[in-house]
């Protein structure tokens, strides 16, 4: 008979979920808004300048090219973060799992880069966790094995978090703030 497995498991709320997915949308709409906007500028400054000033044109150009990336990149991160619907971590003794909307995703201990537990400026806690080669959609992007999820509404401290992933990781892993 094997041991019964130490497991915490960490969950994302309904309400973090949405915030995600409205601050996003949010952002692409802004990017938009400043694109069109910038772009009447461009048209209005070439038609009513006269020769050696229409060159300052490319300055509203360049803002709506701007604009228009980052739309496209904040694309990417809305369907990445679609992707990640329902996230819960798993710690255990194996190693650390996620799970979500885009399927199941473990690594085991020895790919656990670094484990921070950092402050936003309201004081709300959150964890990152960075893994060598973690697939999913956290692997989609080349530098992104990283896992941030917050403490809040989860009944976790950050001591709590900090004991579980030495225990667990059999000291392998220290957690830094």
């Amino acid at each position: 008979m094997h041991p019964a497995s130490r497991v915490l498991v960490i969950s994302r709320s309904t309400q973090q979920e949405r915030s995600i997915q409205r601050d996003g949308l949010l952002v692409v709409l802004t990017q938009i808004a400043n694109a069109v906007a910038c772009a009447a500028a461009a048209v209005l400054w070439w038609s009513w300048t006269d020769g050696s000033s229409r060159w300052l044109v490319l300055i509203p150009v360049t803002a709506t090219a701007y604009s228009c990336y980052v739309a496209r990149a904040q694309l990417r991160w809305r369907r990445i973060n679609r992707d990640m619907l329902n996230l819960q971590l798993a710690l255990t003794d194996l190693g650390v799992t996620y799970a979500s909307a885009a399927g199941t995703y473990s690594a085991p201990w020895s790919a656990v880069r670094q484990v921070r537990l950092r402050s936003h400026r309201a004081g709300s806690p959150y964890l990152v966790i960075d893994v060598e080669g973690w697939g999913g959609p956290l692997g989609e992007c080349s530098g992104a094995d990283r896992l941030a999820l917050t403490l809040n509404g989860t009944g976790l401290q950050p001591r709590e978090v900090s004991r579980a992933v030495h225990q667990l990781s059999s000291g392998q892993v220290t957690t830094r703030n």
